[in-house]
């Protein structure tokens, strides 16, 4: 990636960082480019998304919140729909797609999802 400022290619540099979330510190290390001429620093999309999941991760794991891949894949062993997944945990299907694609639930929601998760029996292999 080239710098806006310079002639130069920019420089990956990461650095440890913390970022409140729904009241709660977490540290996480944050991705971001650097101009080596100005020493501007600039971040993508991409690495927005990478430094954000770390500080969501850390919140799942804190208050035990599934994944969106477990999720997932948790409907479709059993064949669940949006619609049944929302009947279930009290949400709308608006909110059952969001979890989907990686919005984070409150404590609560996440907390059913897990309950749910855990209540329904395993098939017999």
């Amino acid at each position: 990636m080239k710098s806006p400022f310079a002639d130069s290619e920019m420089v990956l540099r990461k650095e440890t960082d913390s970022a409140t979330f729904r009241g709660d510190v977490y540290e996480y290390v944050r991705f971001f480019y650097e101009c080596p001429v100005t020493h501007e620093r600039f971040t993508t999309s991409e690495l927005d998304d990478l430094n954000t999941a770390q500080v969501y991760n850390q919140y799942r794991e804190r208050y035990n919140i599934p994944h969106p891949d477990d999720i997932a894949e948790f409907m479709g062993h059993y064949g669940l729909s949006n619609s049944n997944l929302c009947d279930a945990i009290g949400v709308d299907e608006t909110q059952v797609a969001r979890y989907l694609s990686g919005e984070v639930p409150t404590k609560d929601i996440g907390k059913a999802i897990m309950s749910l998760m855990r209540d329904i029996p395993q098939p017999h292999s």
